[in-house]
This record gives structure tokens, C-alpha cells and sequence, in this order.
């Protein structure tokens, strides 16, 4: 086999080695990400465009019934403890008035700090999924630029190699070529 045709054969065979490596970085970088974070990440975008972020309507419902139910159930036995004392003392019209004043007072304190409450845990679930976009962005970043990596690996050693062992074969050629003269 002639040097020139066996210095060819070498570099595709480099090409073909430097393309392998570019191809196994950019499937390197393709697992960076599952599927799963790959739908969580564009879920919590649409609902950051939407301004949704924090408990959907679902979630704010059961967290409702968890921290504003205990406080109706405790205002209602206030309310019927206030009623049994009153009706065993015998209070007066303004008396009786003046008590559920001060219940119904305490009542809407109980409940103005427990929709407090929701309002800071659902803050803190929006400030959470905002943290976690964040990250999923910056990881989607980082497997884009292992990706454009791999290509530029792939293209550069494929064409380096094929380029330096054939240039090593044309030495080669001319080396033989010399030598038969």
C-alpha cells in the first residue's frame, strides 16, 4: 500500500476518534438533566409567567382548613362558653354586649393572624420554587455549554487529527519519494 493512501486511512481513522470523543461528551452532557427536572423546570416557568408561583388553589384550600378551621372551632367555644357564663350571671343588656365585643375582638385577631400565617407560608413556598427554578436554570445553562463543547470537541479533533495524520503522511510520501530516487 502506497504511504500517501495509508496516511489517508490514518487520518479518517483520527477523525473518526476525535468525532467519538466529541459524540460521548455531548451524550455526557445530555444526562446532565433528567426528564423529570426538565418538566419541573418548564412547569415552574409557566408559572412564574403566570405569576403562580407558591400553593395553587388546591394546596391554599387544604392549608385554609388546617390553620383557619382550629381557629373557628376554638371562637365557637369562646362563643358558647361567653353564653353559658352570661346566662348563669344575671348581667345586664351592656354587660352581655360589652363581652362579645371583646369575644368577637379576640375572634378576628385569631383569624387575621392565621391568614398571616398562610400568607407567609405561601411567600416562603414561592420563594422555594423560585430558588429551584433558579437552579434548574443554571444547570439547563451549564448542559447547553457542555453540549456546544462536545460539538466544538467533535468537529476540532475530528478535523485536527484527520488533518495532522495526514500531513504526517505526506512527510511520510515524501520521504519514500526521495528515497526511490
Amino acid at each position: 500500500m502506497e504511504p500517501l493512501t495509508l496516511a489517508l486511512i490514518m487520518g479518517g481513522g483520527a477523525a473518526i476518534k476525535g468525532i467519538g470523543q466529541g459524540i460521548a461528551g455531548f451524550q455526557q452532557a445530555e444526562g446532565m438533566m433528567s426528564d423529570y427536572e426538565k418538566q419541573q423546570m418548564k412547569k415552574l416557568q409557566r408559572e412564574q409567567e403566570l405569576g403562580l408561583l407558591g400553593f395553587d388553589d388546591a394546596e391554599m384550600a387544604d392549608m385554609r382548613q388546617a390553620v383557619i378551621n382550629p381557629v373557628k372551632a376554638l371562637q365557637t367555644q369562646q362563643q358558647d362558653q361567653l353564653k353559658a357564663t352570661m346566662a348563669g350571671m344575671d348581667a345586664g343588656a351592656g354587660s352581655t354586649f360589652r363581652a362579645a365585643l371583646v369575644a368577637n375582638e379576640q375572634a378576628q385577631q385569631m383569624q387575621a393572624a392565621a391568614e398571616d400565617k398562610l400568607q407567609q407560608l405561601n411567600l416562603k413556598e414561592k420563594q422555594r420554587e423560585e430558588q429551584l427554578l433558579m437552579g434548574l436554570n443554571r444547570q439547563a445553562a451549564a448542559q447547553e455549554a457542555a453540549k456546544k463543547a462536545a460539538i466544538t470537541q467533535a468537529v476540532t479533533l475530528g478535523i485536527g487529527g484527520a488533518a495532522e495524520t495526514a500531513g504526517q503522511g505526506l512527510l511520510l510520501a515524501e520521504e519514500t519519494s526521495i528515497g526511490t530516487l
